[in-house]
């Protein structure tokens, strides 16, 4: 679909006020590009209106634009690819020439070591003109660069996006969500957080804490996979992993990733229950109450924690009885 055909900006020559219908992309128009019906009734343009498409071509233009892009980029990395591969070859060369490990002497003939000699000796004199010619080749290169620099304006681009920022900003409404027990609707938030900033390991980790609860712990691993790969130190990826692992049944593994957690944060109180009702799963009932008795100290009236510690202090009774 294209989205182009969307967009709904107001025209604001001479405050019309009006929806943007139609561009210009004659190269040499100093009018404002975007403009609307009234704008072509005024005349607007009308010296070049060949040059003037629908609002709905911009799509197809910027497509066509990154192309051009794209091609002119490989052509260019080729080009440099080509300059590094010429100057590693004359390296080697030297190289290979010049630089005679003491060890290959034994092994030379007399007529090989004359030689090497001679090419030796006469190494000093071809330094001296090997450096000037490649530090005014580089010279010229960087000076060309800066003028292309220059007559592209590169340094005036008013039309930057901050992806960073925004991804962070989306990642805040989705945590924000998440917070509210709204998961799916975080995970759109998000969605758009780390479309826009792959590396937003936050964005990452809160989703797969978002697929967590929603009992989608396969599809949570893959994000918490890639939020751990970011930052390893992510103590929330870190548990919430943890916990996956152990509605999946796999309590070992998942004590090696609440270890982990607990080893960066060990008042951290998620990994810590977490951690007991692993060790609980796994029979670990005097391990399991350790770890809630730590809970409960930084948490004395979590009812859920003082539910499992009961029912672990329950489980050791009756053993005890046997």
């Amino acid at each position: 679909m294209d989205q182009s055909a969307n967009i709904t900006l107001k025209c604001q020559i001479n405050d019309h006020n009006d929806s943007i219908n139609a561009i210009c992309y004659h190269p040499y128009c100093n009018e404002f590009r975007f403009h609307c019906f009234k704008c072509t009734k005024q005349g607007i343009h009308r010296n070049h209106m060949n040059d003037v498409e629908h609002i709905g071509s911009l799509s197809e233009f910027v497509e066509n634009q990154n192309k051009q892009f794209q091609n002119l980029k490989d052509t260019l990395n080729n080009i440099i690819q080509g300059l590094l591969k010429s100057s590693e070859i004359l390296i080697k060369g030297i190289e290979e020439k010049y630089y005679l490990q003491k060890e290959r002497i034994m092994i030379l003939n007399l007529q090989q070591l004359n030689d090497y000699l001679s090419s030796a000796i006469k190494f000093d004199e071809y330094k001296q003109s090997i450096l000037p010619i490649i530090t005014e080749m580089t010279k010229k290169l960087d000076l060309q660069f800066s003028n292309l620099k220059e007559q592209l304006k590169l340094s005036q681009i008013t039309y930057l996006i901050d992806y960073q920022k925004i991804s962070a900003e989306f990642y805040q409404r989705g945590y924000n969500l998440y917070c509210s027990g709204k998961f799916q609707e975080s995970i759109e938030q998000l969605n758009m957080s780390i479309q826009l900033d792959p590396s937003n390991f936050l964005a990452l980790g809160c989703k797969g804490a978002c697929l967590r609860l929603l009992d989608k712990y396969q599809d949570a691993l893959v994000c918490l996979d890639q939020a751990i790969e970011i930052n390893p130190k992510h103590v929330n990826s870190l548990s919430n992993k943890g916990e996956c692992l152990r509605k999946l049944g796999k309590y070992e593994e998942s004590l090696i990733f609440l270890n982990q957690a607990l080893q960066i944060e060990h008042y951290n109180t998620f990994p810590i229950q977490i951690k007991g009702q692993c060790l609980e799963n796994l029979g670990n009932y005097d391990d399991a109450m350790i770890c809630y008795q730590k809970f409960l100290k930084y948490k004395p009236g979590d009812q859920r924690v003082n539910s499992l510690m009961e029912n672990c202090k329950q489980i050791c009774a009756q053993k005890s009885k046997k």
